[in-house]
Protein backbone atom coordinates (compact mmCIF):
# COMPACT_ATOMS: atom_id res chain seq x y z
CA UNK A 1 0.00 0.00 0.00
CA UNK A 2 1.29 3.19 -1.33
CA UNK A 3 -0.62 6.07 0.37
CA UNK A 4 -3.74 7.39 1.98
CA UNK A 5 -5.58 6.98 -1.21
CA UNK A 6 -4.87 3.65 -2.03
CA UNK A 7 -5.89 2.62 1.63
CA UNK A 8 -9.45 4.69 1.22
CA UNK A 9 -9.84 3.10 -2.69
CA UNK A 10 -9.14 -0.16 -1.17
CA UNK A 11 -12.51 0.57 1.06
CA UNK A 12 -15.29 -1.65 -0.72
CA UNK A 13 -18.33 -0.29 1.32
CA UNK A 14 -18.99 3.19 0.48
CA UNK A 15 -20.73 4.29 4.01
CA UNK A 16 -17.29 2.74 5.56
CA UNK A 17 -15.45 5.00 3.46
CA UNK A 18 -17.40 7.89 3.80
CA UNK A 19 -17.68 7.61 7.79
CA UNK A 20 -13.33 6.87 7.79
CA UNK A 21 -12.98 9.90 5.31
CA UNK A 22 -15.09 11.75 7.89
CA UNK A 23 -13.27 11.02 11.16
CA UNK A 24 -9.64 11.75 9.25
CA UNK A 25 -10.76 14.99 8.29
CA UNK A 26 -11.73 15.42 11.30
CA UNK A 27 -8.63 14.44 13.36
CA UNK A 28 -6.33 16.26 10.80
CA UNK A 29 -8.64 19.73 11.76
CA UNK A 30 -8.44 18.61 15.30
CA UNK A 31 -4.65 17.78 15.63
CA UNK A 32 -2.81 19.38 12.66
CA UNK A 33 0.28 18.58 14.41
CA UNK A 34 -0.51 14.67 14.06
CA UNK A 35 1.21 13.04 11.12
CA UNK A 36 -0.04 9.90 8.81
CA UNK A 37 2.29 6.59 8.60
CA UNK A 38 0.95 4.04 6.70
CA UNK A 39 1.99 0.74 8.73
CA UNK A 40 0.94 -2.72 8.37
CA UNK A 41 -1.70 -1.80 5.30
CA UNK A 42 -3.22 1.47 7.19
CA UNK A 43 -2.94 4.74 8.17
CA UNK A 44 -2.39 5.47 11.52
CA UNK A 45 -1.59 9.12 13.13
CA UNK A 46 1.32 9.96 15.35
CA UNK A 47 2.74 12.93 17.15
CA UNK A 48 6.58 12.87 17.31
CA UNK A 49 6.62 9.63 16.03
CA UNK A 50 4.70 8.33 18.77
CA UNK A 51 1.23 6.08 17.76
CA UNK A 52 -1.64 7.80 18.99
CA UNK A 53 -4.95 6.34 16.59
CA UNK A 54 -5.51 4.06 13.82
CA UNK A 55 -8.73 3.89 12.11
CA UNK A 56 -9.76 0.51 9.79
CA UNK A 57 -12.59 -1.03 8.38
CA UNK A 58 -14.23 -4.44 7.75
CA UNK A 59 -16.86 -5.85 6.44
CA UNK A 60 -19.56 -5.52 9.48
CA UNK A 61 -17.85 -2.82 11.19
CA UNK A 62 -14.90 0.35 11.35
CA UNK A 63 -11.99 -0.14 14.11
CA UNK A 64 -11.03 2.78 16.12
CA UNK A 65 -7.55 1.84 17.68
CA UNK A 66 -6.07 4.34 20.32
CA UNK A 67 -3.63 4.33 22.38
CA UNK A 68 -4.60 1.29 25.15
CA UNK A 69 -4.75 4.10 28.12
CA UNK A 70 -7.35 5.81 26.54
CA UNK A 71 -9.71 2.66 26.12
CA UNK A 72 -8.77 2.17 29.86
CA UNK A 73 -10.05 5.66 30.68
CA UNK A 74 -12.98 6.37 28.88
CA UNK A 75 -13.71 2.40 29.19
CA UNK A 76 -17.16 3.27 31.01
CA UNK A 77 -18.52 5.58 28.54
CA UNK A 78 -17.61 2.72 25.92
CA UNK A 79 -19.47 0.50 27.16
CA UNK A 80 -22.87 3.30 28.07
CA UNK A 81 -22.72 4.20 24.67
CA UNK A 82 -22.82 0.06 23.33
CA UNK A 83 -19.80 -0.15 21.11
CA UNK A 84 -18.05 -3.18 21.28
CA UNK A 85 -14.16 -3.19 22.60
CA UNK A 86 -11.05 -5.09 22.84
CA UNK A 87 -7.95 -3.73 24.91
CA UNK A 88 -7.05 -2.18 21.85
CA UNK A 89 -10.03 -1.65 19.49
CA UNK A 90 -13.57 -0.10 19.83
CA UNK A 91 -15.90 -1.45 17.47
CA UNK A 92 -18.07 0.76 15.74
CA UNK A 93 -21.14 -1.03 13.36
Amino acid sequence: MKGINEFFSSINEPEHRKRLEELFEWTIKAYPQFSIVIKWNQPMFTDHGTFIIAYSTSKKHLSIAPETVTIYTFKEDIEKSGYQHTDNIIKIT
